[in-house]
């Protein structure tokens, strides 16, 4: 899948989830950073997700 895709299917969820835990919208910003990146370097190691369930979680 498209990391753009990817960021845009799943961004919110992972902002909002972010934000209920911590409160604070700068560090729920720097979780959904941080798990893009993460992300998209695992795609460049060469990562292949079984499918859409495995690549959301």
């Amino acid at each position: 899948m498209n990391s753009n895709y990817v960021i845009s299917k799943y961004g919110n969820m992972i902002y909002k989830i972010a934000l209920r835990y911590l409160r604070n919208k700068y560090d729920a910003e720097d979780i959904v950073q941080d798990v893009f990146i993460k992300y998209i370097n695992e795609l460049k190691l060469g990562k292949v997700f079984q499918d859409e369930v495995h690549e959301k979680s």
